[in-house]
């Protein structure tokens, strides 16, 4: 009997142990990622093409819509219930249009298509060609630190380095809003270039002749135009017979800019830290450390980087193949690097990465106080909310989720979807209509596809 009642409390040892364990799992999980559902409806009203590379929002009013698509732009005033196409100035045939940035302060959008960049000052009913030979534009918008708006260029084409052009948007291009000649504009930014020391003295006479418009505040001569040349990307010589040139083996792969004073250059090695500008760029000793585990090119094009624009910026990025989650916070102190496992952890590959930020004031965000400081300041917990991360991740079978965090990426609630594979761009626009987010996802075959997460949903 005693024998008995002793296997009999061996078999329960098992079962109770091998129960625990579940829990333990399941409780685990949980503090990573809550599992629900939403499905993905298409928005294709009044499109005439299915190949949608980005959409973006007025910055003013998040029911305008702007969408960039292979043959051409498309607007919404309506969230994106429907779409009408303004493509007035453009050329015939219709551009591929790759990425759109509204500046609101100059109430200007830029398009930029396959190296030509096209600006609208009456949202998006006319067009004028602006740049031609361009890879990259982005914008510094107004704030606090920047005393003024900026709209970046970048031009791989003048020189064996690329060139970055930052221009005032207030000022306009040109003298009048007309149909310039490829052949001017192309001269305009080599004039740019070449004259730069000119512009650097604050050579009045010299700026106002290549912007063809008066300039009415003295102190800004300064700050209008520079022209910098990206000189100090990693080098390789290629040999052919007695002949040897000198190419760059490290590529820019896009422009980041905040509403700090910090720029960022993305190059497919590193993400480098610019002052205003992209001026005096330099490499972080900790991401080196980090990246060079992940070969050579462990950020090019099948990378993605987004950040924040409001309060105090984070970065995020994707690393080519990997799961594994680049993220930067605190940058108004120098900030730090953090490989974030959280996706990882779920068995999920980030392809795609969306920001929406909530402060806009120069506040510290949870993540930039040390443990010290919480102490001091009582701080135990987030008390509103900061960045909304949004990301596009793929699973096995090439099954997309969509994945929401609060808390720069620590954890996830993970929405089961409808989404198709082949994905452009993720966008996101608040709507207190749904008590939370409308979350938009382009695509190359199926046009653009929506759906609400609810602020219940991801708290």
């Amino acid at each position: 009997m005693i024998e008995n009642n002793i296997k009999f409390t061996k078999k329960h040892l098992i079962i109770g142990a091998v129960l625990l364990v579940i829990i333990l799992a399941v409780i685990f999980s949980q503090k990573t990622s809550t599992n629900k559902t939403v499905v993905w409806e298409q928005s294709n009203t009044g499109l005439t093409t299915l190949s949608v590379n980005t959409v973006i929002a007025d910055v003013n009013n998040q029911s305008i819509l702007y969408a960039g698509t292979d043959t051409g732009i498309f607007k919404s005033i309506d969230k994106g219930v429907s779409w009408v196409a303004i493509n007035n100035g453009l050329p015939n045939p219709l551009p591929e249009i790759r990425k759109i940035v509204h500046a609101p302060y100059a109430k200007a959008i830029f398009a930029l298509g396959v190296g030509d960049v096209f600006e609208s000052l009456d949202g998006g009913n006319n067009w004028i060609l602006v740049g031609t030979g361009m890879a990259d534009i982005a914008l510094t918008p107004y704030s606090r630190e920047n005393r003024y708006e900026k709209i970046h260029l970048a031009d791989y084409g003048i020189t064996k380095d690329p060139i970055i052009y930052s221009i005032s948007t207030g000022i306009g291009f040109f003298a009048e809003p007309q149909q310039e000649t490829r052949a001017y504009i192309k001269s305009f930014f080599e004039s740019l270039y070449k004259d730069q020391k000119e512009i650097n003295k604050n050579n009045r006479e010299e700026t106002n002749r290549l912007l063809g418009k008066a300039i009415e505040d003295d102190d800004i001569t300064y700050d209008i135009v520079r022209a910098k040349k990206i000189d100090f990307l990693q080098e390789r010589t290629l040999s052919n017979g007695e002949k040897a040139r000198v190419i760059n083996s490290e590529s820019v792969v896009s422009l980041l800019t905040q509403n700090t004073w910090p720029t960022w250059l993305h190059t497919d090695r590193t993400i480098y830290s610019c002052w205003e500008d992209f001026m005096g760029c330099e490499k972080d000793d900790l991401l080196e450390s980090i990246l060079e585990k992940f070969g050579p090119h462990p950020l090019n094009s099948g990378a993605e980087v987004a950040y924040s624009q409001k309060g105090i910026p984070h970065i995020y990025a994707n690393i080519s193949l990997s799961s594994k989650l680049l993220v930067k916070t605190c940058l108004n102190r120098g900030g730090h690097w953090i490989l974030e496992n959280s996706l990882e952890d779920l068995g999920v590959s980030p392809t795609h990465i969306f920001v929406y930020s909530h402060n806009d004031n120069d506040i510290k965000t949870y993540d930039c106080y040390d443990n010290e400081e919480k102490e001091e300041f009582n701080i135990k917990e987030r008390t509103a909310l900061e960045d909304v991360v949004f990301v596009i991740g793929s699973k096995e079978y090439g099954q997309n989720l969509l994945l929401v965090s609060i808390d720069n990426a620590h954890t996830w609630t993970k929405f089961e979807s409808n989404l198709p594979t082949s994905i452009e761009s993720l966008f996101t626009i608040e709507d207190e209509s749904v008590g939370g987010y409308v979350v938009f996802a382009t695509t190359k075959d199926s046009g653009v596809f929506k759906t609400s997460i609810f602020l219940k949903d991801i708290k």
